[in-house]
């Protein structure tokens, strides 16, 4: 059999048939559907029952345990693919998802194939969605990566373990499993940390075939009472690194950014005392990271350590970020129907394109970017122009920069061009859709 999908389910009776369905329908018909119910309540057995009475494919498993970690791993020991995959089930999958992730497998045979995804969610009646890639893989599209040789891959593109699949000796060999914890509590962290510390090879794509739910309000992202769940995922990675005797030289900075990477998203997801709950309990280790790490981290990363140590500077941060989505909401409402040049064509505009599908409204006129290898290429339904081509094309015109990084050098840029200052919004972080619509409303 070449690919076993295991799906965890407890009381998602409102999307389960969605899922279920959509693995069904898969291009790849030689799979097996392995579902494990952990005991729901609310009708999401009995549909999963339907579905196997009527596909021979699907089996149910029964999981006495409420624990995404336990059932997944109930999964693991059923299955008999040769490679696995995993759908969760307030998602779906595209028809040819595994199809295209097993293909790449054929002449090579990783360890794993990952894909980029799609986040979506609901809004007055409508579905809208983008593909989120990874900037640090995306230039290795299609290619076998041999992480022994090149290690900056290993953890280069953690969490989303949904949009991979695994080949079943590798995690058996490396004595992978799930972290057993109570309930949805980022076990897929620790998961995704262990295959990429123990692989030996892998493959990144970075077409979109996963369809990630982000607007489900029962999602353990989105609970403050999971305060140390993270930490305890952090915990599991190097207790089976110790239990594996495994040496961590030639990964000890980068499992460490990831632990600074997961710990500030924590902190910021968490509210009032969750949050300061949290901090206090990492604070020993971060000032311990402090001192043997901080001159070896990169500034992004100081800065995370800097606001896990400090919670008035992450509050301050906070708000910063706070008032730059007030800046946007301010700006896109101040253009009152009319349109404007944007100054960068990466995920940013991903964002501010997904805004305005939901709006129902085009502000954005066109598309302009300093890469030589995006010029006359079509993004989001724009063809991208150079920034020089489109300041002669667009003087007079308002202009809006969307980018962190070289926000100062690109308005510079234009003001040289000749674009009027007062012409020129400079947003150094634009939030989701969906975040964006709850502050513009």
């Amino acid at each position: 059999m070449k690919l076993s999908v295991i799906m965890p389910s407890l009381n998602v009776a409102d999307y389960i048939e969605q899922c279920i369905v959509s693995v069904q329908k898969q291009s790849l018909k030689d799979i097996e559907i392995i579902c494990v119910d952990a005991g729901s309540t609310d009708g999401t057995r009995e549909i999963l029952q339907k579905y196997a009475d009527e596909d021979a494919r699907i089996k149910i498993i029964d999981s006495s345990v409420k624990s995404y970690g336990y059932q997944m791993n109930l999964g693991l020991d059923a299955a008999q693919g040769e490679y696995i995959g995993i759908v969760e089930t307030d998602d779906y999958v595209s028809d040819d998802m595994f199809e295209k992730l097993y293909e790449k497998t054929r002449k090579e045979h990783p360890d794993f194939v990952k894909s980029s995804y799609f986040e979506f969610f609901d809004y007055d009646g409508k579905t809208y969605g983008r593909c989120v890639r990874n900037v640090n893989i995306e230039d290795r599209n299609g290619e076998l990566i041999d992480l022994d040789n090149e290690n900056n891959y290993r953890l280069a593109d953690i969490n989303h373990i949904w949009s991979a699949i695994y080949k079943r000796d590798f995690l058996k060999r490396e004595k992978i499993r799930f972290h057993e914890t109570a309930g949805a509590s980022f076990q897929d962290t620790s998961f995704s940390i262990l295959v990429g510390l123990t692989a030996k090879t892998c493959i990144y794509l970075n077409d979109c075939y996963y369809h990630y739910r982000i607007d489900r309000l029962e999602s353990s992202v989105k609970s403050d009472s999971k305060v140390d769940c993270i930490i305890k995922e952090m915990n599991y990675v190097y207790k089976f690194m110790e239990e594996q005797k495994m040496d961590t030289g030639f990964c000890e900075l980068e499992l460490i950014s990831k632990k600074l990477d997961v710990y500030l998203w924590n902190a910021r997801r968490l509210s009032g005392i969750a949050r300061e709950t949290f901090m206090e309990m990492i604070q020993d280790n971060m000032i311990l990271i402090k001192k043997s790490y901080y001159t070896e981290l990169d500034k992004e990363r100081q800065s995370y350590l800097e606001q896990l140590i400090d919670i008035n500077r992450l509050n301050k941060e906070e708000a910063l970020l706070y008032e730059q989505r007030m800046k946007l909401v301010s700006y896109i409402k101040g253009l009152k129907g009319k349109r404007c040049i944007l100054v960068g064509a990466g995920r940013y505009f991903d964002k501010l394109n997904e805004i305005q599908q939901v709006m129902g409204e085009k502000y954005i006129q066109a598309v302009c970017d300093n890469s030589k290898s995006l010029w006359d290429r079509e993004v989001n339904g724009y063809v991208v122009q150079s920034v020089y081509e489109a300041i002669e094309q667009y003087k007079g015109e308002k202009w809006l920069i969307a980018n962190r990084k070289y926000s100062e050098e690109i308005k510079k840029q234009l003001l040289e061009g000749g674009i009027e200052e007062s012409d020129i919004k400079v947003i150094t972080y634009i939030p989701g859709a969906l975040e964006f619509m709850g502050d513009y409303l």
